[in-house]
């Protein structure tokens, strides 16, 4: 069902931070209790995302290597309101990074080619006005 999806894991932690659900089923059991994203999204009951690069990551059914990963923390809220764990997410951000790269060199070669225009433009301004006209 995740085939040919950018997500690579999906884990949920109970309220207390410890691993009820992987599918990397070598994780259950494992407390995050003390993990910061985890953390903040318990206490301040919002989502938490980053973005981490990894040199070598294991998904649902292969590894990844040189892959950006963001990392999705959503409470998980009872009837009542109240949390009752934590939702994890392993989203894969690589065609993203390349189009943020691609945008980047870019907007320096256009940078870069304004540039040299005005630069150009002030050294013959400056000729000029040397040349008494």
């Amino acid at each position: 069902i995740i085939r040919n999806t950018p997500v690579h894991r999906v884990k949920v932690y109970n309220v207390a931070g410890l691993t009820v659900f992987s599918s990397n089923p070598g994780q259950i059991g494992e407390s995050r209790a003390d993990y910061p994203p985890f953390r903040k999204t318990v206490d301040q009951r919002v989502p938490v995302s980053a973005m981490s690069f990894r040199d070598r990551f294991t998904g649902f059914s292969q590894a990844y290597t040189s892959v950006y990963l963001v990392e999705t923390h959503i409470p998980i809220e009872g009837r009542a309101g109240e949390i009752e764990g934590v939702f994890e997410l392993y989203t894969e951000a690589n065609a993203a990074m390349e189009r943020a790269r691609e945008s980047t060199i870019r907007f320096g070669a256009i940078l870069a080619a304004g540039l040299g225009l005005l630069h150009a433009d002030l050294v013959f301004a400056i000729r000029r006005g040397a040349r008494g006209g």
